[in-house]
């Protein structure tokens, strides 16, 4: 099983950044930390629907009211 490190992920379980390591399962994706153990999985069927939505904290926000 091959295990891809996700850059800037922060773990649910001890809150450490970079240490989120992503494995193929025949069961679907499991998302591990290296660093406190925590598990997260996701089934086999939702794997192409996955989202990662990434907060830069500075954009411009083009729905205000001017």
């Amino acid at each position: 099983m091959r295990a891809r490190f996700i850059a800037g992920a922060r773990c649910r379980g001890c809150g450490e950044i970079d240490r989120i390591v992503i494995e193929e399962s025949p069961d679907g994706l499991i998302q591990r930390c290296v660093a406190c153990g925590h598990r997260e999985a996701q089934p086999k069927d939702a794997t192409d629907a996955t989202i990662i939505r990434i907060a830069t904290g500075g954009g411009s926000d083009t729905t205000k009211n001017r």
